[in-house]
């Protein structure tokens, strides 16, 4: 009743609605007479409609509901009032052994039976299956619905389904009896697609003639069939019965079945054939629905994906402006949930909007909602929509779509957010409006010109640097750059090659004539503009007015070429300066000045002075006085610059300076790291070890120094009287590096630091040290620990020291225990292993001496 309603209202959706909802609720409660109704009235609403292919589906349906309870007046009656929707299952079957006839004649009933029995196939089974068959639109529980009452009423073990699939045929199913349990139907391969020409599950030579002639083939025992004894599937095999059988609808061949028995021979006839037709007329039907719903669904996936995907919002709205559809980026841009079938109040407003903007087109004052024929076949206007503390704008377009009546049956919304890109318009414009302003403005002259050197565009800066009154005037009069503007045309020949070459120029200078024919200079940035095609449209830049710039260049010039002619001679007094403060810095050295805060001598003040921290280095040459003695005063000379001459690299290497020679003593300072000092000590002497092996002739004994290092503060400065001033270093540190220097002489040693310059090492175990004595030097009350640096020593001495060294410093400390006896043992183990250790001799007689 609700839908007979419905379709009087002309609200076709909820008449489909109602329909289904009363079949549905017919099947579940098992009224197959209801049922059969419903499916009547449905084809009748589908085929007033003007769907005749929907209508055939249900009538088919209705046709064997009342056949199925019996009615068969009601059978004979839609066969007469709609025999071309009924053409597929109206055929005469007569079935030889029962009698059974199935008639295409309207004024015959359904069925006509000799005896009212049945035969292989039930009518009444058949029909209830067809039905079955009929109410799939799944492709895949329709094939699963086709194989199980195939198997079950045919007699088949095995069965496959062929279909039609992009004009080619692909076995779309295979199943078989379980044989464990033959009521159990097992499906291999469903919807697979498997390509018929590359299956094992079928006899090919026999499937092939059926695909050639579109007729049936049965095989009442495939093995005795001589015309397909190579088939490779039955000799495999050995099937007995065989049945192929091709599904047709409206004589296009859609399918084929295949049905084997391997248990008995002739389980498959003409006669049960014929009867099975039924099933296929109605399985062709149902598969040509099935894939049609397939590829309806597919399609609308499809779309839905589509319009998902889209980066604008979709909406369907009916007449009453309530969503069909809406998808994720509509509801994303109103910032809410819409539901199918309820009013949105977003929607409803860009709804109005349109219905208020159609009114406005028409004529008339008003027109109803549910009445848009008149309007306008799409429209596009911009609303302001709210989002809380936001309002954002949106641009809509609306597209009515009308039925065969003239009425509205739904309108498609799309709509987005446009709020940006009106921001960005607006901004574009500002931006428009501020280069207008500056090409308007600049003090630079702004221009285009045409590769033919013709003016596109100039500005008024440019028109006043060439003297023209306007940029119009400019423009009108100058044709030709080259010829009307360069002074020198081989100039704008050269601003043509650097541009095709670089693409730009900077920078490029010129003379360029005025309007009153007066010169000017004028500097030029430009760029070549192509087009999408790489060609060349014109040239831009700026030009700027360099006239005074030159001007001031040739008179710099000029000055320049005058001051070089005055400075002549002052580069000669200047070299001769350069030359004395070089000779100089070789009696004071540079880094002395720099302490004091001097760049050159000639700053030099009597009594400066600072203070500083540092390491002082004290290196005297052993028993000089009688070296000297056998030699001249010249060969003194030459001996002594040879020798300081060998020891000043490893000094200036180290970071450190030499302030004074003291005959053949070197005092030198190092302002940075104690460790400067200490590895100019070891190179000094590894230097010296070198020289003497140049000194093996006889009368050149070899050469041994002493060095003493010691760190401490110090004040540097400028001492002398009025005619004469030196540099000096005094300092308590001095003399104490001094005396440092003179012990190695008692101990026999190379080079001894003290324990403030050991302390001052970053890492005291990068060198070979060894503890040597507390000794109070001249000048001192206070004890000085002293550390001998034996890194320099020969390799023999050396690794002598190094093997003794823990012995050594053990024996040290149980002297300085006083275990005088003890401290002996260990000395004396120490030059028995290290004979040439005099530290270890002097220890170990010292030990003595105390003992006795």
């Amino acid at each position: 009743m609700q839908a007979e309603y419905d379709r009087i209202q002309g609200n076709y959706v909820k008449v489909m609605e109602a329909l289904e909802q009363a079949i549905n609720l017919a099947k579940t409660h098992e009224f197959i007479h209801e049922e059969a109704l419903g499916y009547e009235l449905a084809a009748k609403f589908y085929l007033d409609w003007g769907k005749e292919k929907i209508a055939r589906v249900y009538l088919i349906d209705a046709y064997y509901g009342y056949a199925h309870w019996g009615a068969f007046a009601k059978v004979k009656d839609l066969e007469s009032r709609y025999p071309q929707l009924l053409n597929s299952i109206l055929e005469q079957i007569i079935v030889s052994k029962t009698g059974v006839t199935i008639s295409t004649n309207p004024e015959e009933t359904i069925v006509s039976s000799s005896n009212g029995g049945s035969a292989a196939l039930d009518l009444a089974t058949v029909t209830k299956a067809s039905q079955a068959l009929s109410q799939e639109i799944d492709l895949e529980q329709l094939l699963r619905r086709l194989i199980k009452v195939v198997i079950q009423n045919a007699g088949a073990e095995k069965c496959c389904i062929i279909l039609s699939k992009s004009e080619k045929l692909v076995i779309e199913a295979i199943a078989s009896l379980n044989p464990l349990n033959r009521e159990s139907i097992e499906i291999h391969s469903l919807l697979k697609s498997l390509p018929v020409e590359e299956s094992e599950n079928l006899p090919l030579l026999i499937l092939n003639t059926v695909i050639q002639t579109q007729e049936f083939v049965i095989l009442t025992d495939a093995r005795q069939e001589h015309q397909y004894r190579n088939d490779p599937y039955l000799v495999k095999h050995q099937p007995k019965s065989i049945l192929i059988t091709p599904i047709q609808n409206r004589g296009k061949l859609i399918g084929i079945l295949y049905l084997e028995n391997n248990l008995t021979t002739a389980v498959f006839n003409p006669e049960r054939l014929e009867v099975l037709k039924i099933l296929f007329s109605q399985a062709a039907i149902s598969i040509d629905n099935a894939k049609l719903y397939s590829q309806v669904r597919n399609n609308e996936r499809q779309m839905t994906q589509f319009l998902e995907g889209i980066p604008v919002g979709v909406a369907v709205l009916d007449p009453t402006g309530k969503p069909y559809y809406i998808n994720q980026k509509a509801q994303e841009l109103l910032k809410t949930k819409v539901i199918p079938g309820v009013v949105c109040e977003a929607l409803s407003n860009i709804y109005q909007a349109y219905l208020n903007g159609v009114q406005k087109y028409q004529s008339h004052p008003s027109i109803p909602d549910n009445n848009l024929s008149n309007s306008p076949r799409d429209t596009t206007f911009i609303l302001e929509v709210n989002q809380g503390d936001e309002t954002i704008l949106i641009e809509n377009w609306v597209t009515p779509t009308y039925d065969e009546q003239g009425d509205l049956a739904y309108a498609i919304l799309a709509f987005q957010d446009i709020t940006k890109r009106q921001q960005t318009e607006r901004a574009l414009r500002q931006a428009e409006e501020k280069y207008r302003s500056i090409f308007e403005n600049a003090s630079e002259g702004l221009f285009q010109t045409t590769p033919t050197g013709r003016y596109i565009s100039a500005n008024p800066a440019l028109a006043k640097i060439l003297g023209y009154d306007s940029p119009w005037d400019l423009m009108s009069m100058i044709t030709n750059v080259q010829e009307e503007i360069y002074v020198d045309c081989e100039r704008r020949q050269d601003f043509k090659r650097l541009i095709d070459q670089q693409g730009e120029v900077s920078g490029f200078e010129f003379k360029a004539y005025r309007k009153d024919g007066g010169i000017i200079w004028i500097s030029e940035n430009a760029r070549a503009v192509f087009n999408e095609q790489n060609e060349l449209l014109y040239y831009e830049g700026f030009v700027v007015d360099i006239t005074e710039r030159k001007q001031a260049e040739e008179e710099r010039i000029q000055f320049v070429q005058r001051l070089s002619e005055l400075n002549l001679h002052l580069d000669e007094a200047l070299d001769s300066e350069f030359e004395l403060t070089d000779a100089a810095a070789r009696f004071v050295p540079h880094e002395f000045l720099s302490f004091l805060g001097y760049e050159s001598i000639v700053e030099v003040q009597l009594g400066a002075a600072v203070q500083k921290e540092m390491s002082i280095l004290f290196a005297d040459i052993r028993d000089f006085t009688s070296l000297s003695e056998d030699m001249t005063p010249e060969d003194n000379f030459k001996f002594i610059n040879a020798f300081l001459s060998r020891m000043e690299p490893a000094i200036v290497d180290n970071y450190g300076f030499i302030d004074k020679y003291i005959g053949d003593e070197i005092m030198a300072l190092f302002g940075g790291s104690a460790d400067d000092a200490v590895r100019a000590g070891v190179e000094m002497i590894s230097r010296l070890n070198e020289y003497n092996q140049t000194r093996q002739r006889p009368g050149r004994p070899s050469i041994r120094i002493g060095v003493g290092i010691n760190t401490g503060g110090l004040m540097l400065g400028i001492v002398g009287g009025k005619n004469r001033l030196d540099s000096t270093v005094i300092s308590d540190s001095v003399n104490v590096a001094s005396r440092i220097e003179n012990l190695t002489k008692n101990y026999g040693v190379s080079l001894l630091i003290t324990h403030w310059t050991f302390m001052a090492l970053e890492d005291a175990n990068q060198y070979a040290i060894r503890i040597i004595d507390r000794v109070k030097v001249k000048g001192k009350s206070n004890a000085v620990t002293v550390y001998e640096v034996f890194d320099a020593d020969l390799p023999e001495i050396k690794a002598g020291k190094l093997i003794t060294k823990t012995t050594f410093e053990y024996g040290l400390m149980q002297y300085y225990l006083e275990h005088y006896s003890e401290a002996a043992k260990l000395f004396q183990e120490c030059l028995d292993r290290n004979p040439t250790d005099q530290v270890a001799q002097i220890y170990l007689e010292r030990c003595l001496s105390k003992m006795s």
